[in-house]
């Protein structure tokens, strides 16, 4: 089953997408996070196929630069959600915080680069990472 999305953004302080341009233009390679309210628009039904296909309208948007405490909190919640529909084992929230906090932040790792390597760890070939 598939769902679309309308392509309008409220047009009020509802939309928060803005917030992040300065961002997006200064940093376009960087990964940032929305949130989104949807609800359903319509629903077409193919009358030869029977294929129902909604279509869900933004109500509300906010958007976290992926440099904000916020934003790693919404990411791992997203990963979270991502294994519950795809069947993956998940962590514990709690374990996933410990273990995302020993990972170096920004400032450390441009403080102290490591060595570029053609090995990779053990078990960190980022064949099983999605796509964010």
């Amino acid at each position: 089953m598939s769902v679309k999305l309308a392509p309008a953004l409220p047009a009020d302080d509802r939309n928060g997408m803005p917030s992040i341009a300065a961002s997006l233009i200064d940093h376009p390679d960087d990964v940032h996070v929305a949130v989104l309210l949807v609800r359903t628009k319509e629903i077409r039904t193919n009358v030869r196929t029977g294929d129902v296909v909604p279509t869900a309208e933004i109500l509300a948007a906010e958007a976290f630069t992926g440099a904000t405490a916020d934003a790693a909190t919404l990411h791992r919640l997203l990963r979270r959600q991502h294994e519950r529909r795809t069947g993956k084992v998940e962590l514990p929230l709690e374990l996933e915080e410990a273990i995302d906090a020993l990972r170096p932040t920004t400032s450390d790792e441009q403080a102290e680069p490591e060595p570029e390597s053609d090995e990779t760890e053990a078990g960190d070939d980022g064949l099983n990472d999605p796509p964010w």
